[in-house]
């Protein structure tokens, strides 16, 4: 926005006419307070309805999605985020990052090296072994077959 603002007032001062120069300036910082306005109200807050930090949200259609966070945080809406319902991970490891193949199937990584699995929606998720006791991070698919997990210490799986 500074560099725009820049090159707007330079680009101004080329203009010999005071009155246009003022007038071009004025219609130039409307529009760019008009664009900054309306990139803001794009965030709604809604509540979680959990008290812990989440730290990862994934959607697999415009309703039903899920968000993960500390001390082992599942939640789940199929409203679009209005409602908000808790689901059991067994574990109260910080979980990292969550991912969906389609609305059944899903992954969530964590703290030492928890990887959890769900093939019902996460009605019931099931602790997979990592062999590792590293932070996983991250759990990205690019397809239905294979995906990737990263985490500290140069930590990279791959299904």
């Amino acid at each position: 926005t500074f560099f725009l603002i820049i090159a707007l007032t330079n680009f101004s001062l080329t203009i010999k006419n005071t009155r246009m120069k003022n007038n071009l300036l004025k219609k130039l910082l409307l529009l760019l307070t008009l664009f900054i306005s309306t990139a803001k109200a794009q965030w709604t807050p809604l509540n979680s309805g959990t008290f812990n930090d989440l730290y990862s949200v994934y959607f697999t259609n415009s309703y039903t999605g899920w968000a993960v966070g500390s001390a082992g945080t599942i939640i789940k809406t199929t409203d679009g985020g209005i409602n908000w319902i808790p689901q059991s991970s067994g574990t109260l490891e910080g979980l990292r990052s969550v991912y969906f193949l389609n609305p059944d199937t899903g992954f969530i990584t964590g703290a030492s090296g928890v990887l959890l699995t769900t093939v019902n929606g996460g009605a019931t998720w099931t602790t997979y072994p990592t062999g590792t006791f590293n932070h996983l991070l991250s759990v990205y698919f690019y397809n239905n077959t294979t995906g990737y997990i990263v985490g500290d210490i140069n930590t990279i799986f791959k299904s």
